[in-house]
C-alpha cells in the first residue's frame, strides 16, 4: 500500500482508547503473528491476516468514534465483531460475546465486545489490509499526545 500518512489520521471526536487494559504486571502476548506463519497444528505456511492475542476474557472497548458495521460467525473468526472508525475498519474474532449490535454508533472506551480464549484483530484502511500493530501503535501514540496536552481522563461510557 501508497502510505500518505496524513490520510491515515484517524480523527475521533471521542478520543481514543487501547482495545483492552492490562494489568501492571501483565504482558501482551502474540500467539501469532501477521504475514506468513507457519500453521500451528499443520507446519505448512500461510499468510495471516491479523494478529492474534493471548487475552483470555478481557473487555474490549471501542477505540475511537465509529459504528458496528459487521457481526458473525465463521469458521476462522468463530464469533466476530466488526468496528468502522474513519477509514479503518478493525475485526475482533473469537470473541465470547458482543455487546453492541450491527449498526451503533460507538465512542472511545464504550465497551463492544468480550474476547474469549484469545482475541484476532485484523485492520484494514480503506479497503487494504496492514499490519494490526502499526494501527495499535497509531492510537496509543494519539493517547499518548493528549496526555503531552493535558488531556489525561480516559474516555467511558456514561
Amino acid at each position: 500500500m501508497n502510505k500518505n500518512f496524513k490520510d491515515m489520521l484517524l480523527e475521533s471526536e471521542s478520543g481514543y482508547m487501547m482495545p483492552f487494559s492490562l494489568k501492571e504486571d501483565e504482558e501482551l502476548q502474540i500467539t501469532l503473528g501477521y504475514g506468513k506463519q507457519k500453521n500451528p497444528k499443520t507446519g505448512e505456511d500461510f499468510i495471516h491476516q491479523g494478529i492474534d492475542l493471548l487475552v483470555k476474557d478481557k473487555t474490549l472497548y471501542a477505540i475511537a468514534s465509529g459504528y458496528i458495521i459487521g457481526m458473525g460467525q465463521n469458521a476462522t473468526l468463530d464469533n466476530y465483531i466488526v468496528a468502522k472508525y474513519g477509514k479503518y475498519e478493525v475485526t475482533y474474532g473469537h470473541i465470547s460475546k458482543a455487546y453492541k449490535k450491527y449498526g451503533m454508533m460507538i465512542n472511545a472506551g464504550e465497551e463492544i465486545a468480550q474476547s474469549g480464549d484469545f482475541l484476532h484483530v485484523s485492520v484494514r484502511f480503506d479497503g487494504e489490509e496492514l499490519d494490526p500493530m502499526e494501527f495499535l501503535s497509531m492510537v496509543w501514540a494519539n493517547i499518548q499526545q493528549l496526555a503531552a496536552m493535558g488531556i489525561t481522563k480516559q474516555p467511558t461510557n456514561e
